[in-house]
C-alpha cells in the first residue's frame, strides 16, 4: 500500500484547502448517511468563524486521492481537546487511525491529557456520534454517520463518556393534558408565556442570546459564545426550518426566564429541539409549562406526536418529559479519551 499523505490547513494555501475540506463528506459518504450534510459553504464559516478556540485541520490523500480528514481543537480555556469534523474512506485500511493519530499528536503538544469526540470546535456546533442501528431512519436534525465512524474511535482507544437521545413521545394530547396541572399553577404564580415572535426574529435574538449562555451554562461542555456567532447560528438555522412550538415564559417582573425552540422537518415530524429554563427559577414546574404551550402548539398545528430531540440522559429536560409514553428512539454518544502523563 502507497503512503499516506496528511496535510494541514496552517501550512496549505487556506482557500484551496478549505474547499477541499469542506466537500470531503460529499464525496467519501453513501446513502443513507448523507442525510444532514452540512452546504461546504456553511462548513467554510464554521471553520473560520472568529472563536477563541485555537485548531487545525487536517486532509488525508493516498496516490492524489483524498481519503479522510479530522480536526482538532483546544477547549477556550485550553485545557480541554475535541475532534471533529472526522470523515474517512471506509475501504482505506489506515486513513483512520492515521488521521486520529495526527489529531492526538497535535493535542498533546499543546499540554492536553483529555480529549472528547466528535466534536466540531465546541458543543454549540455538531457533535455526537449515533449509536445504536439505524432501523428507523435518520433525520437532518440529528447526528448521521457510517456506523463505522464510532468504531474507529473506540478502536483508536476513546469510551463513551456521555449519552443523549431522541424520542418520539407519543399521543402528545394526553401528554400535554399531564402537564396541564403545573401551567396552572406557574400561571397563579404570575408567571405567563408568549410566542417567540419568529418572523420578526431578529429582534427575539438579545433575548435568546441572554437565555441561552445562562440556561446552558450548567451543560456538559459547556463553553460561551459571542451574540454575533450566536446570531449568525440562530438565523442559519431558522432560514431552513418551519418554526413550530416557540414560546418563551415570564417572570411577573423580570421578563423572560425560558423558552422551547421547535420546528416541523422534513418528514412533517414535529421536532422539539430546545428547552431552557433559568437555573434561579427551576423547580417550578416552568419546563412542564412551557412543554403544555409548546405541545399545544403542536395539537393545534395537526401533530398527534412530537420528537423531543438530542436529550442528555440525565438532565432536567428528561426528567421532564420521562412519565411520556415512547414510540421509537435514537441514542447518540459522546466519546472521550485520556491521554495520560
Amino acid at each position: 500500500m502507497t503512503a499516506l499523505h496528511i496535510r494541514c490547513l496552517s501550512e496549505s494555501q487556506p482557500s484551496e484547502f478549505v474547499t477541499s475540506f469542506c466537500e470531503i463528506p460529499y464525496t467519501l459518504r453513501r446513502d443513507p448517511f448523507r442525510v444532514g450534510l452540512l452546504p461546504p459553504e456553511a462548513e467554510a464559516l464554521l471553520l473560520t468563524l472568529p472563536l477563541p478556540n485555537l485548531r487545525e485541520f487536517w486532509i488525508a490523500t493516498r496516490q492524489q486521492r483524498i481519503v479522510g480528514r479530522i480536526g482538532a481543537s483546544l477547549s477556550a480555556d485550553g485545557t480541554q481537546g475535541l475532534v471533529g469534523f472526522f470523515e474517512v474512506d471506509l475501504d482505506d485500511e489506515t486513513a483512520a487511525r492515521q488521521l486520529l493519530e495526527t489529531a492526538e499528536a497535535w493535542l498533546r503538544c499543546r499540554g492536553i491529557r483529555k480529549v472528547f469526540g466528535p466534536v466540531h470546535i465546541n458543543t454549540w456546533f455538531p457533535y455526537r456520534f449515533r449509536v445504536e442501528a439505524h432501523d428507523e431512519g435518520a433525520y437532518s436534525w440529528e447526528p448521521v454517520q457510517p456506523p463505522e465512524y464510532p468504531e474507529q474511535f473506540q478502536a483508536f482507544g476513546f469510551r463513551v463518556d456521555q449519552v443523549y437521545h431522541s424520542d418520539e413521545l407519543v399521543d402528545l394530547e394526553a401528554i400535554r393534558k399531564g402537564f396541564e396541572p403545573h401551567y396552572r399553577r406557574t400561571l397563579q404564580a404570575g408567571y405567563t408565556y408568549r410566542p417567540i415572535d419568529t418572523v420578526e426574529l431578529e429582534r427575539e435574538l438579545p433575548v435568546l442570546y441572554r437565555l441561552s449562555l445562562s440556561g446552558f451554562s450548567q451543560n456538559y461542555l459547556f463553553e460561551p459564545i459571542s451574540e454575533p456567532v450566536f446570531r449568525a447560528l440562530y438565523v442559519a438555522q431558522a432560514a431552513k426550518r418551519k418554526p413550530l412550538g416557540c414560546h418563551f415564559v415570564c417572570h411577573p417582573t423580570r421578563g423572560e426566564v425560558g423558552f422551547t425552540v421547535g420546528f416541523v422537518d422534513e418528514a412533517e415530524q414535529f421536532v422539539l429541539k430546545t428547552l431552557v429554563v433559568l437555573p434561579e427559577v427551576q423547580s417550578q414546574g416552568l419546563s412542564m409549562g412551557l412543554l403544555f404551550e409548546a405541545f399545544g402548539s403542536g395539537v393545534r398545528a395537526g401533530h398527534p406526536s412530537a420528537i423531543a430531540a438530542l436529550v442528555q440522559a440525565g438532565n432536567r429536560s428528561e426528567a421532564s418529559s420521562r412519565r411520556t409514553p415512547i414510540g421509537w428512539r435514537h441514542t447518540y454518544a459522546l466519546f472521550r479519551k485520556d491521554l495520560g502523563e
